[in-house]
């Protein structure tokens, strides 16, 4: 039962104490909400937004992906995007940024006062489900329209969850108007309200008709429902959007992570987050339904049965996708207020637990965010200078394209759609932008770029043959083996962290111009259509492309340290100098530099497996062939031995060097077969 005021008869320390700590939380929490944004969805509500003012309209037909141009889209964000566009070009990202971090925080702020309200006054159990909320809200923290769910839920759950006890028409017409902004700010959050509304109803029939009362005003809330129904119904885009977004996640759903459901934490690793994450909702149901059912059943105690409904259907929400996992929050101060006598002989007893429970799940999120997303607490400070987190984007890429004039259908990896939008639209348009806007054939041809990264020589053609396309986009390498049919593909441009194809055809030798033409500019030119001549062009401009890239600071940084490293008089971080300069320079297709960086390790250590492999791998990029399999087979055989357990297991391969290292070795294989034959 939610309090019509908060109750101060259950202090937890010193005023000063507990404004402290909370201080100290929101600060850290701040810092959280500042990382640099790596969500890909802003960029195209950016997009959108532009368009609707622009245009006057909202678009009806996918104007983003250039396959299906004539596909029914209908976004139902509108609002947002609206908002979102104008904060854009009055401020720059930086606005965006600075905009999202003051929801969040008035949104966890209006979660700490709602907690402490539904447990009457109690300081440490709401500090504790604040802390849960920090974990369970983690992984939301994107410049997305999301934030607003935490927002609005926040400013009418207290209504809500007091089941309208002794509410006027004030404060239903408010929840209502919250509802219809919500509506046409994300129309697909309001549905947790239009949800928990419903639960609320049919508890109190319920409770009526167990019971023979309840304290649920059944005919003001069907009442007020109903305007709410009619005033959504009207609302731009609400129900055609909602369709939309039900067909898109139907067939997304598979390579979508936050629509998985929440035990998909428990596969990322033994990370206390993913662990917590993984099993909170679950546990939590154990008690929640069992005392709940006991309450209802057995004492019939009054007002338990809505709250019971109402955490039944969030706890499903939050199993079922991972997106919803911070509902969990709302059935746990539920299962609190249930136990009133509980939390007050804790706290006489002990209390401290409950400063150690919020402890416990507050260190969670410091070690998630610095030391699982970031490397420590210095690099995530430094971080904090990023609007957009360096290396997430095809950021130097999308200059070159830009600046070169280049545009055109864009096949690209999916993490990258957005913010191509963002940059490049309308000009020129992509296959794939995490919207789900894909129909099962699109998926499927998706799936196989994404995951068979050998074979994408053949799937490229595939999706060629049945959608054109002009342009990919992925990170670097596209084409594992470093050799590519010069015949069907130009590389024009090549960084650590991206590379952009041509495809070769009558249809796209405007686009091969204008990037030839671009780089004579800058003093690198074309000369004979051969495959030498063709490859010495490319290197040429790769290391362009590495020029460019590192003029970004955070990859400036990245790369004096990794050369401070290997100047060091120590040993060991000598070689991770060497090796990470190695692993750099190969993914900028420059092979001498990459060379020269693995052998300098070997000198020392011929049998360091990460060397042989990258040592390998440059000179795959050379053209020298006849030198790969000997050293491949020799790191594959060495990282076997349990020797590298004594002499460091930095020295062994990871798992996706070791995919490189078997399938490099079938990659010659197939090339000696097709030789002999």
């Amino acid at each position: 039962m939610v309090k019509t005021r908060i109750e101060k008869s259950h202090p937890a320390g010193a005023p000063w104490l507990r404004g402290a700590v909370l201080a100290l939380t929101f600060a850290l929490l701040t810092v959280y909400f500042l990382r640099p944004e790596y969500g890909i969805d802003i960029f195209w509500h950016v997009a959108t937004g532009k368009h609707i003012v622009e245009t006057g309209s909202f678009p009806e037909t996918d104007i983003f992906n250039y396959q299906h141009e004539d596909r029914p889209w209908v976004t139902f964000e509108w609002l947002y995007e609206v908002a979102a566009h104008g904060l854009y070009e009055l401020g720059g990202f930086r606005a965006l940024r600075i905009a999202n971090v003051v929801l969040l925080l008035l949104g966890f702020w209006l979660a700490w006062r709602l907690a402490l309200r539904m447990l009457d006054g109690r300081f440490g159990a709401a500090f504790f489900v604040l802390a849960v909320l920090s974990v369970l809200f983690h992984d939301r923290i994107r410049i997305r329209p999301h934030v607003f769910n935490l927002l609005f839920l926040m400013m009418c759950a207290p209504a809500i969850l007091g089941y309208f006890r002794g509410a006027g028409w004030r404060t239903f017409a408010w929840v209502v108007a919250i509802g219809v902004l919500w509506g046409n700010v994300h129309a697909g959050g309001v549905n947790v309200m239009v949800l928990m509304l419903g639960t609320l109803v049919l508890g109190g029939l319920l409770e009526r008709w167990m019971l023979g009362a309840t304290d649920v005003p059944l005919k003001p809330l069907v009442l007020w429902g109903l305007v709410l129904g009619g005033a959504l119904a009207l609302t731009p885009n609400f129900l055609q959007g909602n369709i939309t977004a039900i067909t898109m996640f139907q067939a997304t759903q598979q390579i979508t992570p936050e629509w998985h459901a929440t035990w998909s934490y428990l596969g990322f690793g033994p990370v206390p987050h993913f662990l917590l994450c993984g099993v909170f909702p679950y546990l939590l149901a154990i008690p929640v339904v069992g005392q709940g059912a006991w309450l209802v059943l057995r004492k019939r105690r009054p007002g338990v049965l809505p709250g019971l409904l109402m955490s039944l259907v969030l706890l499903y929400m939050a199993h079922s996708s991972a997106r919803f996992l911070y509902l969990s929050v709302i059935p746990l101060m539920f299962l609190m207020s249930w136990n009133f006598h509980a939390l007050d002989r804790i706290t006489k007893r002990g209390r401290w637990i409950f400063a150690v429970a919020a402890a416990a799940f507050l260190a969670t999120s410091v070690h998630y965010y610095f030391f699982v997303q970031r490397t420590g607490v210095m690099q995530a400070v430094e971080m904090l200078a990023h609007d957009i987190e360096p290396g997430r984007f095809p950021e130097a890429a999308t200059d070159f394209l830009v600046e070169a004039d280049v545009d055109g259908r864009i096949f690209n990896q999916t993490e990258w759609g957005g913010y191509l939008i963002g940059r490049l639209f309308p000009e020129s348009r992509v296959f794939t932008d995490g919207r789900g806007n894909l129909d099962k054939e699109e998926l499927a041809i998706v799936i196989e770029n994404h995951r068979r990264q050998w074979t994408r020589d053949r799937t490229l053609a595939a999706a060629n043959d049945r959608y054109g396309l002009d342009l990919t986009m992925f990170k670097c390498p596209t084409f594992p083996a470093g050799w590519w049919d010069a015949s069907h593909w130009l590389r024009i441009y090549n960084d650590p962290d991206a590379d952009v194809f041509v495809r070769v055809s009558p249809e796209t030798s405007n686009i091969v111009q204008r990037a030839v033409d671009h780089y004579a500019d800058l003093g690198v030119h074309l000369g004979e259509r051969t495959t030498t001549g063709i490859r010495s062009f490319e290197r040429e401009i790769a290391r362009l492309g590495f020029q460019r890239w590192r003029a970004h600071p955070h990859h400036d940084k990245q790369l004096s340290e990794l050369r401070q490293k290997a100047s060091s008089d120590d040993v060991r971080l000598r070689r991770i100098g060497h090796m990470g300069l190695a692993r750099l320079y190969a993914r900028a297709d420059l092979a001498d530099e990459a060379s020269r960086e693995a052998n300098a390790v070997l000198n020392g250590v011929p049998f360091h497996a990460r060397a042989l492999l990258w040592g390998a791998y440059a000179r795959q990029l050379q053209g020298r062939f006849g030198e790969v399999e000997g050293p491949l087979h020799m790191a594959l055989m060495l990282d076997e031995m349990s020797l590298y357990q004594l002499l460091g297991k930095t020295w062994r391969l990871n798992g996706s060097e070791r995919r490189l290292a078997k399938n490099l070795l079938k990659w010659h294989t197939a090339r000696r077969k097709t030789q002999v034959q």
